[in-house]
């Protein structure tokens, strides 16, 4: 039987309803459930089976873990054959950099998950939100204006699986063929991503940015194919 690694606090209970998630699909899935925590990870414990069963915890454990195994995947935020999908400028600066503009942006770290991106104005209070993070590149994106909602697009070996509205007017819908344009024109994109996207005033889908599925919450997409994607892009990473 199969068996998948999920981590959990000490006292055994997941650490969220993401890893409950998993753990459900992987149990449908036939899979054995085999718990550990963050100390197991630090003390690199699993080494020996890593390569052979899928982890599935946090985003600060499982980079740990890839850390562990030296196979830290590369950042997709803002993947190159989409550019054109942006419909903004996306750069990457030095945090001290972006902080000198004057025109409002949004600043995310190009570390995965430093810090969550936020607005940024030139405000006294908007500084002091990035001044604990010190010499870290950051990518520093115009905003975008007129954004009715926004939608997490789910892509499972080349396939639209399954959309989320999780900001705004959930009737106000994309247009799904230009999703599929975007996932045709990605060709060597990883096997399990998301596509977060804006529906606007004006009628445009902008790109908002691309999430590797080892580091995204389930949503409301069902349990069996968020362990599958889990799984499949697990396996990609570390090359079991």
């Amino acid at each position: 039987m199969p068996r998948a690694y999920a981590e959990t606090y000490p006292n055994g209970l997941p650490i969220d309803r993401n890893v409950q998630a998993a753990i459900d699909g992987f149990l449908a899935l036939g899979y054995e459930i085999t718990t550990f925590t963050r100390q197991d990870i630090e003390q690199d414990k699993f080494w020996r089976v890593a390569a052979q069963n899928p982890f599935v915890g946090s985003i600060k454990t499982i980079t740990k873990h890839f850390e562990n195994l030296e196979k830290v995947p590369q950042r997709i935020d803002y993947p190159q054959p989409l550019n054109s999908h942006l419909h903004r400028t996306v750069e990457q600066m030095p945090l001290e950099e972006a902080l000198r503009l004057e025109e409002p942006v949004f600043i995310k770290p190009v570390e995965t998950k430093l810090f969550d991106g936020a607005l940024y104005d030139g405000s006294e209070i908007r500084r002091a939100y990035f001044a604990d993070y010190g010499h870290c590149n950051v990518w520093v994106s115009e905003l975008i204006k007129g954004i009715e909602s926004e939608w997490r697009c789910y892509v499972h070996q080349g396939r639209f699986l399954h959309a989320s509205c999780y900001a705004g007017d959930f009737q106000r819908s994309p247009n799904w063929a230009v999703i599929e344009t975007m996932i045709a024109a990605w060709e060597n994109a990883p096997v399990s991503y998301t596509l977060d996207v804006a529906v606007t005033k004006n009628g445009t889908i902008p790109l908002i940015e691309a999430n590797d599925f080892w580091a995204i919450g389930s949503y409301s997409l069902g349990s069996i194919e968020y362990a599958e994607m889990l799984r499949d892009r697990y396996f990609e990473i570390v090359g079991g």
